[in-house]
């Protein structure tokens, strides 16, 4: 389907997401008003308790999925732009090319390579069918 993004499982943790989550405390996590409610809700306990973070097996997922495509649109940006922009900043050529930018950026997404979530020694890349490979 166009404009979707299939991955195939390959669950695991993700140690570096794990141990930043486990150091976050609602008390100083003051710009999400949200993160108490959840804190209380997913740690089942308030201040002071100290619980192991078990990712869901679709965080990973997600997480990988977000890596693929910021990976693509830096890549189509580099095409596109060229390195005469700042970093977060996209060029008028970009802007210009919105509706055939969506099948390029789609190219994009099929033909980028990254690091595996949770396993820097693994890639992840996309099948010549649009499908995420667990190789």
């Amino acid at each position: 389907m166009l404009g979707t993004v299939l991955l195939q499982p390959k669950y695991g943790s993700v140690p570096d997401f794990a141990a930043y989550f486990e150091r976050l405390k609602p008390w100083e996590n003051k710009r999400d008003p949200l993160f108490v409610e959840m804190w209380d809700e997913y740690k089942e306990c308030t201040d002071g308790c100290s619980v192991k973070f078990v990712p869901r097996n679709s965080v990973v997922d997600a997480m990988q999925a977000v890596l693929s495509a910021a990976t693509a649109i830096r890549n189509y940006r580099l095409e596109v732009c060229g390195e005469q922009v700042e970093e977060h900043e996209v060029c008028t050529e970009m802007l210009r090319m919105r509706k055939d930018g969506n099948i390029a950026l789609e190219r994009h997404v099929g033909m980028s390579t990254t690091l595996r979530v949770g396993d820097k020694q693994d890639s992840f890349s996309f099948t010549k069918q649009g499908h995420g490979d667990t190789s």
